[in-house]
């Protein structure tokens, strides 16, 4: 049943990925210039769609730009009927456009709400990511002054205790090292991210 489902998913892909490229043939557009016009960087990312080599997920604000950039109604790029004439919609072709609008709003303003939720969360833990390397080289730094207070420091059994707070001390600047990356690849895939996509699940 399962596999039945991934199938007729994967139909609908195929079927839209079809659709999409009729639909820019007929405007004389090449793929190069569509992909510019439906906001992609080059012309790949949108040939793979209309290949449908994107597996089962077809961004749905491509959808509504791709029937608005050709003129087409989305009764077509869905397959639903030969005819791409815009002006002969029907009342199902509206329906049909007004549900994926409303849609793709919902699940932009979902997601929009869980990343604020994640950012909120993840500014804590990276607070306390920094309070505990500063806590951590305090300690250190408390360590390395009774050592120059104290000769006779090295010659007493804290070996266990020294290691300790050098593991923590790594372990913390480690930790602080991850953070700064995870924020520099948020930072990149924040500006390289795609529109949120309609997944045919």
């Amino acid at each position: 049943m399962k596999s039945k489902s991934r199938m007729e998913q994967a139909e609908v892909a195929r079927i839209i990925g079809r659709q999409l490229r009729a639909a820019r043939e007929l405007c004389n557009l090449s793929a190069t210039e569509a992909a510019r016009r439906l906001g992609y960087t080059n012309a790949s990312g949108l040939v793979k769609i209309e290949l449908a080599k994107e597996g089962y997920a077809v961004p749905l604000s491509l959808i509504v730009q791709a029937a608005k950039y050709y003129e087409v109604s989305i009764d077509y790029l869905f397959g639903l009927t030969t005819d791409w004439d815009t002006g002969s919609r029907m009342t199902r072709e509206r329906a049909t456009s007004a549900w994926l609008f409303e849609t793709w709003q919902k699940q932009h303003q979902h997601d929009m709400d869980v990343l604020k939720l994640l950012h909120d969360k993840f500014q804590f833990i990276e607070q306390a990511a920094v309070t505990m390397v500063e806590a951590t080289r305090q300690i250190q730094f408390a360590l390395e002054s009774f050592a120059e207070l104290h000769p006779e420091f090295h010659e007493m059994r804290c070996s266990r205790l020294v290691a300790n707070i050098h593991h923590a001390v790594d372990a913390a600047q480690s930790i602080g090292c991850q953070l700064k990356r995870f924020h520099i690849e948020c930072v990149v895939a924040s500006h390289d991210m795609r529109q949120l996509s309609l997944q045919f699940l």
